[in-house]
């Protein structure tokens, strides 16, 4: 049968397998050429038979369907992360075209402020803390709900020493176990070294080698218990003073806000009674840090672009801008802008300052004040020609666009959305798209500084989230010797990878993009993966170009040429004395084997 019924043969034709083929040597080994030889069977010889025909069948089936599920396990683990490229990517190529940028900024911020009040708000942040610092300070693991709405000092220390000491009542018998040996009873097998230092440094209690060993294990538990227990009655809890506070989660949040986004959150603001250290509901919470922090970035957007024209052409260090290029530069930026015409001497002789005052104030009047929208207006009552209206955008605002790039959906899909408009359940005109290009013209500086700084973390973090998930994969196996299906552990684990380096991605965007700044220069989106090259530099003149140099500086230093060199002596081909083995030739040793499973496996 060979390998023609997996190739699509339906079985009439006949076929042979080798005694070398993979599959028959898991049946027969070395030993069965050997028999053959041993009756007289040549070398080719064929073997027939049903029944041979029929095992080989079953076998080969076997292997084709182990071979199947090899193939789909290693499919059901690419699936996981092949999601996960589908969902990030699209994110990454929406911020590689412009699409949308902000929103998908704003939709960054708005779950990491959800995260934020689920954290301080929903969430007991105070509780929270104490359990922490319960667990560094006292060693104790405690459930942050079990201390939800306590803020009494007494009660927390009550709670979490009790906590302290049910733990070592608790633990004590299993932790001496470890050092007592196979026999408890018999004092001679324990490691009272180490015993010694355990109870120094866990139980806080002294005790020397020779005291352990006239004790027996009810003593030594006794001993050590009332140690502990007394270390904890007696150690400081004023550590939890901060967090018991008046208005401790609402200062954090508001902290949280300030460092964030930049805005002024007051306490007063997101409490509903001050006394008693309630908060207003989550949502109210949200909306306000939300709207703050849209007005903040709002204000990026009106000063941002001015401010990264301005230093390029300038700098802070000096009152005006001298270089009558760098003037003529801005002049441009301004007019294509804010269609206003504004002088070399006027721009030379005009403050920094008060320069920058008048264009954050043209800014503000485009984006603000709806004069965009006018200007957009203006280019539209040329009609409905695509063609006109790009004409009359690029006159405006001095670029070079084509109907196409206005609105670049085909006439079947245009129908299709005018069909979608009729019926009420989308809204698409041509002044919505005209808009949307004016105000990227508008924030174009910012829009590419997001772009840089959007692009610089999602590549980051990707490669940091394929190397956590190679990681994961390479240790998932162990977990099929707990009874454990390796696949649902793994989709598990990496879906809880994915939303870890989502998170991580929200954090550092909302860290930056409220703060960073490009001075001097353009932003220039380089490779992530730092793809080089190499190049080999052939000489096309095999070293004659150096040789010709050489003779023309000698010449030149009037010194005596030298003597042409003879011909070149002609070399003898090589010629083969044996001829050449195929690696399924039949090994020239005579064995019988082919060359490439005999001597040609060393060659």
């Amino acid at each position: 049968r060979g390998r023609g019924g997996r190739q699509g043969d339906p079985g009439s034709s006949r076929f042979y397998s080798s005694l070398q083929d993979d599959l028959l040597r898991m049946f027969m080994g070395e030993w069965t050429i050997n028999v053959f030889k041993k009756i007289g069977m040549e070398y080719g010889e064929a073997i027939e038979s049903r029944m041979l025909t029929r095992g080989i069948e079953k076998a080969q089936k076997k292997v084709e369907e182990r071979n199947f599920l090899a193939r789909k396990n290693l499919l059901d683990y690419d699936e996981v992360i092949d999601r996960q490229r589908l969902t990030f990517y699209g994110m990454r190529q929406q911020v590689l075209e412009g699409s949308h940028i902000d929103q998908v900024i704003w939709d960054m911020i708005g779950r990491a402020i959800e995260d934020a009040v689920e954290k301080y708000v929903t969430q007991d942040f105070v509780a929270a803390n104490i359990a922490e610092w319960a667990r560094t300070n006292f060693g104790v693991a405690i459930d942050g709900a079990e201390l939800k709405g306590v803020r009494r000092f007494i009660d927390v220390e009550d709670y979490i020493k009790n906590q302290a000491k049910l733990e070592v009542e608790t633990t004590i018998s299993q932790t001496l176990g470890e050092y007592l040996g196979e026999s408890p009873e018999d004092p001679t097998q324990w490691d009272v070294k180490s015993l010694a230092k355990m109870a120094s440094t866990d139980y806080h209690t002294r005790l020397n080698e020779s005291q352990i060993r006239k004790m027996d294990v009810a003593e030594l538990e006794d001993v050590l218990k009332q140690g502990a227990l007394e270390h904890i009655d007696a150690q400081d809890s004023t550590g939890i003073m901060p967090y018991l506070e008046r208005n401790f989660a609402a200062d954090a949040l508001c902290r949280w806000a300030e460092e964030k986004f930049g805005i002024r959150v007051e306490p007063d603001e997101i409490l509903a009674d001050k006394e008693r250290q309630l908060f207003k509901p989550a949502a109210m919470i949200i909306q306000l840090i939300d709207a703050r922090a849209r007005e903040s970035y709002r204000r990026r957007e009106i000063e941002y672009p001015v401010d990264h024209m301005l230093g390029m052409v300038g700098s802070a260090e000096v009152a005006q801008i001298d270089n009558p290029y760098a003037a003529d530069y801005l002049r441009n930026w301004a007019r294509g802008k804010f269609n206003i015409d504004v002088s070399l001497e006027q721009i030379q002789q005009t403050p920094i300052r008060q320069l920058r005052d008048e264009l954050i104030g043209h800014q503000e009047r485009f984006l603000r004040e709806g004069q965009i929208e006018k200007d957009v207006d203006a280019i539209m009552s040329a009609g409905t020609n695509l063609a006109e209206v790009a004409n009359r955008f690029n006159e405006r605002f001095g670029q070079k666009i084509t109907a196409k790039d206005i609105d670049p959906l085909t006439a079947e899909t245009r129908k299709g959305i005018k069909e979608a408009e009729d019926s009420g359940t989308i809204s698409l005109n041509t002044r919505d798209l005209v808009l949307r290009r004016a105000r990227a013209i508008l924030r174009d500086e910012l829009t590419r500084l997001e772009q840089y700084v959007l692009i610089s973390i999602f590549d980051q973090a990707w490669k940091d989230h394929l190397y956590a998930m190679d990681v994961l994969k390479g240790g998932i196996g162990l977990q099929s010797f707990g009874e454990r299906d390796p696949r649902i552990i793994y989709k598990r684990e990496g879906y809880k990878f994915f939303e870890t380096m989502l998170e991580g991605v929200r954090d550092k965007v909302t860290d930056l993009i409220f703060r960073v700044r490009v001075e001097g220069k353009e932003v220039t989106t380089r490779s992530a993966y730092n793809v080089r090259s190499t190049e080999h530099q052939v000489s096309d003149n095999y070293g004659v170009g150096d040789n010709v140099r050489e003779t023309a500086s000698a010449v030149a230093d009037g010194s005596e040429a030298p003597a042409p060199a003879e011909a070149p002596v002609a070399v003898k081909t090589i010629v083969r004395d044996t001829p050449k083995v195929g690696r399924n030739d039949p090994c020239p040793c005579g064995s019988g084997k082919k060359y490439k499973n005999c001597h040609g496996a060393e060659a």
